[in-house]
C-alpha cells in the first residue's frame, strides 16, 4: 500500500509524513535522497517484531513487493531489508537470485550465505515465480556437498533435461561445471 504526503523532518532515515492531515514515522530505506518539505509517494510495510513495530516506507513498487516477500522469511529484519536494498538495485538482486549467485550477495550485503540462500530462495519462488522439484534440491545439495558453489551449480544444471536419472544429471552437472 502507498499513500502521497509531505516529509515534515528526516534524520538519519527516520521520517515524519504527513497526508491528509495524519501524521506517520517510520524507518525510510532507500538509496534516493529526499529533502524537508518534499512531496513523496511511499510504499509503506507494518513492521512488528517482539521489540518494536514500525513503518517501514519504500520509494518504489518493486522494492516493496521484495521488502513484503523478504520481511517475512525467518532471521530477515528491516536491518537486513536494509542492507540488501541499499546495497544493491532491484534489478541486480532478481539477476543475482535467479543466477543464484549467494556468494555474491552475501559479499555485496554482508549477510551471511544461510540467510541469503533463505532469500535467494524466497525469491525464486515467490517473486520471480522459478520452483525447484526435490529432485532439483537433491543434486543441487549433493553437488553442493561436494564442494560446488551454488552459481556454480545452477549454470551448469540450467540447460540439463530433469528427466533423466540423478546420476546422468549429476554427470552432466559435473562435466558442465568443470567444463570439459
Amino acid at each position: 500500500m502507498y499513500f502521497i504526503g509531505k516529509i515534515i523532518k528526516i534524520i538519519n532515515n527516520e521520517v515524519i509524513l504527513e497526508s491528509n492531515k495524519f501524521g506517520f514515522v517510520g524507518k525510510l530505506i532507500s538509496v534516493n535522497k529526499y529533502k524537508t518539505n518534499q512531496e513523496v509517494k511511499f510504499w509503506y510495510l507494518y513492521y512488528k517484531n517482539d521489540y518494536f513495530i514500525k513503518f517501514l516506507f519504500l520509494d518504489s513498487y518493486k522494492i516493496w513487493n521484495l521488502a513484503k516477500t523478504l520481511i517475512s522469511i525467518n532471521n530477515v529484519g528491516f536491518k537486513t531489508l536494509e542492507k540488501i536494498i541499499l546495497n544493491m538495485d532491484y534489478d541486480e538482486i532478481i539477476k543475482s537470485s535467479i543466477d543464484y549467485e549467494i556468494e555474491f550477495i552475501s559479499q555485496k550485503t554482508k549477510i551471511s550465505t544461510k540467510i541469503v540462500k533463505s532469500i535467494v530462495d524466497s525469491i525464486r519462488k515467490e517473486v520471480i515465480d522459478i520452483n525447484n522439484t526435490k529432485k532439483h534440491l537433491e543434486i543441487i545439495n549433493s553437488l553442493y556437498k561436494l564442494g560446488y558453489k551454488f552459481n556454480d551449480i545452477y549454470k551448469a544444471i540450467k540447460n540439463i533435461d530433469f528427466k533423466l536419472s540423478e546420476e546422468e544429471i549429476i554427470r552432466k552437472a559435473l562435466i558442465n561445471i568443470n567444463g570439459k
